[in-house]
């Protein structure tokens, strides 16, 4: 028998024990070659469908979700979503920072942001899709996130109705405003409130953000716009993270660097962050337990990205 059909038993008889039990091999020092097979045994067994839990994560918050989706099956498995951002945004905020989390989602960031900048700080937390927002509220009251503000709405360029089109269930964070983002035949799965960004966060706010975060599938450009008049009074260290959808922005007739210009004309540099969603990415992390640093980007964005803009150099971070 071959050492790899060997760890190929062992996998399965792991994997059939159940959910936790993989789980807890992934916090332990199996090697990662090891995590990769259990990992992919799991899945194509289906042992990760449709899992509610609530389990403590990487830094040490509680997160419930549900392993069909794959935020929550990332961080079942992983204890962390987004490795690179979230290891940024740790070394970013501090406590009495304000936090403004745009396309909040179920609250990751949101929790992750309400413990780093404590009970001087501030997060603003706003989220669309109404049944994601409820899961939003869950973890924010699993925390005791006492300095979370949660906004159910869409931050746009104007005040109107909107239709919003969910996402899949194994991806519920791709729900967006944008029909073209979804799917050009797509229909509406409910109407919601959208409203500029300058409205949206008290102005009272606005002079004390540290970051601001836009992950909003396909509507950065008017989220951007909806806060233009507010950038030049914001504080000289303040940061974004954003991520931008070439594809979506050039059926809507938009350039990405349309939307970059506004921030290098105030001197924002922009930095790339590695964020894909294959495994590799999670297990690397799990293994090395530090991610890739953002790396400077002055390259004209052609495909899905996630960025930084800064007027720092990160590369030292």
């Amino acid at each position: 028998m071959s050492p790899f059909s060997s760890d190929l038993e062992s996998a399965c008889r792991i994997a059939a024990l159940g959910l936790p039990a993989v789980r807890r091999l992934f916090r332990s020092s199996l090697p990662r070659e090891s995590k990769d097979l259990l990992y992919h045994i799991a899945v194509s067994r289906r042992l990760s469908y449709d899992h509610g839990f609530k389990v403590k994560t990487y830094y040490g918050d509680w997160f419930s979700g549900n392993t069909k989706d794959v935020i929550g099956s990332m961080i079942y498995y992983f204890g962390i979503w987004e490795p690179a951002i979230s290891e940024y945004v740790t070394r970013t905020l501090r406590p009495g920072d304000t936090f403004v989390d745009v396309g909040a989602n179920q609250g990751w960031y949101t929790i992750l942001a309400s413990r780093l900048t404590g009970p001087t700080g501030r997060v603003v937390a706003i989220e669309a899709c109404s049944p994601i927002f409820l899961s939003l509220q869950r973890n924010i009251s699993l925390n005791r996130c006492e300095n979370v503000m949660a906004i159910h709405s869409a931050a746009w360029n104007t005040q109107e109705s909107l239709e919003l089109y969910q996402g899949p269930k194994d991806n519920m964070g791709s729900t967006s405003v944008c029909r073209e983002h979804i799917n050009r035949k797509a229909v509406a799965s409910e109407f919601i409130t959208a409203k500029p960004l300058s409205e949206l966060v008290p102005a009272e706010l606005w002079p004390s953000i540290r970051l601001l975060k836009i992950d909003v599938e396909g509507a950065e450009w008017e989220v951007v716009e909806g806060m233009s008049r507010m950038l030049e009074s914001l504080p000289e260290d303040v940061e974004f993270i954003t991520e931008i959808t070439p594809r979506t922005l050039y059926r809507r007739g938009r350039l990405p660097e349309e939307l970059l210009a506004p921030f290098r004309r105030l001197g924002f540099n922009v930095y790339r962050v590695r964020n894909d969603y294959e495994v590799d990415l999670y297990l690397d992390f799990n293994t090395r337990g530090n991610a890739e640093r953002p790396q400077r980007y002055d390259a004209p964005v052609a495909e899905l990205s996630d960025l930084v803009l800064t007027r720092r150099d990160c590369s030292f971070l």
